[in-house]
């Protein structure tokens, strides 16, 4: 039994042994792909500037100086168009009135 142990024994050393032999050869081929993806980045990089450049002689960003001012918000809110629909199936051309989605004569129809 002594024997066959020993046999076990020298078969892991082996194993670990080769194991670790293998290792530096992974760790070269890592490597290799690591500068290889690299490469690549470098490349990608180089055309999306290409591209950005290509666009933007193609669509210039326009001057802010040249585009108008937003318009000046009132201190009343918005309204909202009456959401009453008419007898000739069109939607009620009036506002609504304020709190409701109707106009003061589609409010009183409603009543």
């Amino acid at each position: 039994m002594t024997c066959t142990r020993s046999i076990r024994i020298v078969t892991l050393l082996a194993a670990v042994v080769m194991a670790s032999a293998q290792q530096p050869q992974e760790c070269a081929d890592l490597q290799a792909k690591v500068v290889s993806l690299e490469a690549t980045l470098r490349r990608l990089k180089t055309e999306i500037s290409r591209l950005e450049e290509l666009l933007e002689k193609l669509h210039p960003a326009s001057d802010p100086a040249a585009e108008p001012a937003p318009a000046a918000k009132s201190s009343r809110p918005e309204s909202q168009r009456c959401a009453a629909v008419t007898r000739r199936r069109k939607q009620c051309s009036r506002n609504a009135t304020a709190g409701s989605n109707y106009c003061w004569q589609h409010q009183q129809q409603r009543r």
